[in-house]
């Protein structure tokens, strides 16, 4: 089960009648409500059903004496016009003790194998715990409950302490099936819905409903749209506090958990309105005071830190708030005092130097109120942060207007290489007057009347953007050690762009002989037509769970590389160090790589030792890499380096001969190595339906053999070497791919690491779903699979705040390698 999360929905209470059920239809609080007011069934994909029985709860004359324990029961979780059934629980009494005689799980519940414990059947309390399987999480559920006038209620909670749902152990009605069907249709919430607006118009006809209904869960979500509702209308501190109370007391009747989740779940339903933060935290506080003595270890400290949260982050949107609230009055100030507001936006800008919204704002005032001091001011912005598109944006149109066309192309081709940059100016445009400004793709596809060379110019102004985060060149280390560098990318994947930047610098600072830089491609979160079978089975080999994923010499560094464009210089600085740190490490191995080119073939003999021989987990991969790949990847890296394009030896590895010796060779071509590729992309297109790539670039014009030792017990890389395979014709017109442009805006920057990536001969699985964020913080989710959307096609756009560190992996099964047999030879080489 996983966290509960909160989010702040919005009610108002009105009289009985269709407008009260009509009003809770718009804030989606009833699931499944038409037009008539009348429930829904729900879709017939979703897999649940309806039933004609009906959960307990409505206002009706219910026994007055405590249903007894004994007997068989539905367990049921409500939620808002329906309920879910797990199954069916049979208590039996056997020499006066009560004895669980089974529990018959649903269809839904079957396949996590679940096993239920009772703890106790009384008069007084009934609890059981139920655990279970699912894929390799084990699952489990406390149940804390009471016998009440017809029903038994309580809760249930996971055993962390963070999931807390109301729970009713419902008697199975006679005939109906057992443990009938996964969902039930609960026509009680519309009943009380009509009952609070037929007692009272205002708030007061929730308190009379529920006090006459104390038994009746319709009132959990509906006293929580309470209080956020009048929290909405700016009440009074007494009056939400009065709102809680009944909350609280209502929660009461249903066990300790109840009452402490009643707490917790309105301090963070208030926590983020400053009018209210006093009781929020008094709410939070009393929550860790409800908690029960049993509850599990460190609850209170989890529940603890998950307040210290949700606080710190009301925190930060309340100054962001005021932030906002601040440029946005010396904005207006500079339109009748432009000296005075710049002033003031500049003072913003000192005092939060690490807030990009207050450089992007003081840019726009630079462009719009400073003239042609602005003009200078904003250069020198420009010159400090070449890499802040709206800067450069505002720079170029600066020149335009002033008529200086070469330094504007410059500077449009730079707003438009930089990834995420056209999203980035996106909030100008909209702002400006009707053709104020002009979009810089717009007038780059004007100026130069040719698409061919503006992807030119664009590929050619990345390239120098990206070298441009690296420091002067270091020399070559006098060790022996070539160190490996491996990339796991994917050109949709929006967090990769500051790792695909920094390796490119990385690449400038060192020389070749010292480090070499290797990017697989995968399928993630989308469709990249720069992967291949052997990318996929590399990734899978070493257990890769994510992209990006950075391997030094088989190590994977503790810092994080993943971001938008704003986080590549730090992912540098930091691979810098990495590199300087290991490169003098001696090497455990010697490399000698032989090739030779004739034509449109290629030839390359791998021959490596080791004094006193490799041992048997010692195995040498090669691989076939394109020195660079120029392609406008959704997630706007254009260039792409060192791109691996096969692994004749396969993901496993060769291993030793008799001798001790590890030798292979390649021989092959590149018409063979096109027709794999493109043999590739198409399986993969007919196994999603169909789906086409818009571009399949594989210009596979230079090429190098790549070959290193590796340890198929820690994964350490013992050496590295290369050798260069010589320049081939350009593909046929009808092969080739053009370096198409695609759509200026970049993908989300969500992500996240989660479930781990398939092995090579696995079936390709999707990956869950995005999840919202909720109001109150609620962890984002995962960016949605290429299975889930054609190639090309609905990438999201990247925010302000950056990319998640990393998008989780779904691939595609490996296929073929490109051949290569094995053999000994000998070479030279590092």
């Amino acid at each position: 089960m996983p966290p509960a999360r909160l989010s702040m929905p919005r009610l108002q209470l009105h009289p009985a009648g269709p407008a009260a059920l009509a009003a809770l239809c718009a804030t989606v609080l009833i699931a499944g409500c038409g037009e008539s007011g009348e429930e829904a069934s729900p879709p017939a994909e979703s897999g649940e059903q309806t039933a004609a029985a009906e959960t307990p709860g409505e206002p009706k004359a219910a026994p007055k004496e405590p249903i007894s324990p004994i007997g068989t029961f539905r367990l049921l979780t409500p939620r808002q016009g329906r309920a879910t059934n797990f199954g069916a629980i049979t208590i039996a009494e056997e020499d006066g003790k009560p004895v669980l005689k089974g529990f018959n799980p649903t269809e839904q519940l079957e396949s996590l194998k679940p096993e239920m414990t009772l703890i106790e059947a009384s008069e007084d309390a009934v609890s059981f715990k139920l655990t279970g399987r699912e894929e390799e999480a084990d699952i489990y559920l406390q149940f804390e409950g009471k016998p009440t006038p017809g029903v038994i209620i309580g809760t249930l909670h996971d055993e962390t302490g963070g999931a807390i749902t109301p729970a009713l152990l419902v008697p199975l009605p006679p005939g109906e099936p057992n443990p009938g069907p996964p969902a039930l249709a609960d026509a009680t919430f519309e009943q009380i819905v009509k009952a609070i607006g037929a007692a009272s118009p205002d708030i007061t006809g929730l308190e009379i409903v529920a006090k006459r209904n104390p038994y009746a869960p319709a009132f959990f979500p509906l006293y929580q749209a309470a209080i956020a509702s009048e929290a909405q209308q700016d009440k009074t501190p007494k009056e939400i506090r009065k709102i809680i109370a009944g909350y609280v007391a209502f929660s009461e009747n249903w066990g300790p958990w109840a009452v402490a989740d009643a707490h917790r779940t309105a301090g963070a339903l208030l926590i983020s309105v400053p009018t209210y933060r006093e009781i929020a935290d008094e709410q939070l506080a009393a929550a860790v005071a409800a908690l029960p003595d049993a509850a599990p270890e460190g609850t209170a400290e989890r529940w603890q830190e998950q307040f210290e949260a949700l606080q710190a982050e009301a925190d930060r949107r309340e100054d962001q708030l005021a932030l906002s609230q601040r440029m946005a009055e010396a904005m207006e100030l500079a339109e009748t005092d432009a000296e005075a507001g710049l002033a003031e936006l500049r003072a913003i800008r000192a005092d939060r130097p690490d807030e990009p919204p207050t450089l992007y704002m003081l840019a726009d005032g630079l462009y719009r109120y400073g003239g042609d001091a602005g003009r200078d001011e904003l250069a020198e912005l420009h010159e400090q942060y070449p890499l802040e598109a709206v800067v450069t944006y505002l720079l170029a149109e600066k020149e335009r207007t002033a008529g200086r066309k070469e330094e504007a192309r410059k500077l449009y081709a730079e707003a438009t290489a930089i990834p995420g940059g056209p999203y980035m100016i996106q909030p100008l445009a909209q702002r400006a007057a009707p053709g104020e400004l002009k979009h810089p793709r717009e007038w780059l596809n004007e100026e130069l009347e040719d698409t061919g060379a503006v992807a030119e110019l664009l590929a050619e102004t990345y390239r120098r953007l990206a070298k441009s985060i690296a420091e002067e060149s270091r020399p070559a280390d006098d060790g022996d050690r070539t160190v490996l560098a491996e990339l796991f990318t994917g050109s949709m994947c929006p967090p990769c762009v500051a790792a695909d930047m920094a390796t490119a610098a990385l690449a400038e600072t060192f020389p070749q002989e010292d480090l070499v830089i290797l990017q697989y491609h995968l399928h993630v979160p989308g469709a990249d037509p720069l992967t291949n079978a052997d990318t996929v089975a590399r990734a899978a080999a070493v257990d890769v769970r994510g992209t990006p994923t950075f391997r030094l010499d088989g190590e994977t560094p503790d810092f994080q590389i993943g971001g938008p464009v704003g986080a590549a210089t730090e992912a540098y600085e930091s691979l810098v160090e990495a590199v300087e740190a290991r490169r003098g490490t001696p090497a455990g191995a010697t490399i000698d790589v032989e090739t030779k080119a004739d034509g449109d073939r290629f030839d390359a003999v791998v021959t490596a030792r080791r004094e006193g021989g490799f041992a048997a987990n010692h195995r040498l991969h090669v691989v076939i890499a394109e020195d660079e790949m120029v392609y406008a990847a959704p997630n706007s890296i254009r260039t792409h380096e060192m791109l691996v394009r096969a692994m004749p030896t396969g993901a496993a590895g060769v291993g030793p001969g008799e001798d001790g010796v590890l030798t292979y060779r390649v021989d092959s071509s590149v018409s063979d190595l096109r027709d794999e590729l493109k043999t590739y992309l198409a399986a993969y297109e007919r196994e999603h339906d169909g789906r086409i790539f818009p571009d399949k670039p594989m210009q596979l014009t230079r090429l190098t053999a790549v070959a290193w030792i590796e340890d198929s017990t820690s994964g350490e890389v013992l050496q590295t070497a290369f050798s260069p395979l010589g320049e081939f014709d350009p593909p046929a017109e009808e092969d080739a791919a053009s370096p198409a442009e695609t759509p200026d805006a970049a993908p989300k920057a969500e992500s996240t690491k989660d479930d781990p990536s398939k092995k090579a001969d696995d079936a390709e699985a999707d990956a869950p779903e995005a999840d919202a964020a909720t109001d109150a913080a609620a962890p984002t989710g995962e960016e949605e699979p290429a299975e889930n959307a054609p190639a090309g096609e609905g990438e999201p756009e990247m925010n302000e705040a950056g990319a998640a560190e990393e998008t989780p992996v779904t691939e595609a099964p490996a296929g073929e390698s490109a051949g290569g047999e094995a053999t000994s030879t000998d070479g030279a080489s590092r």
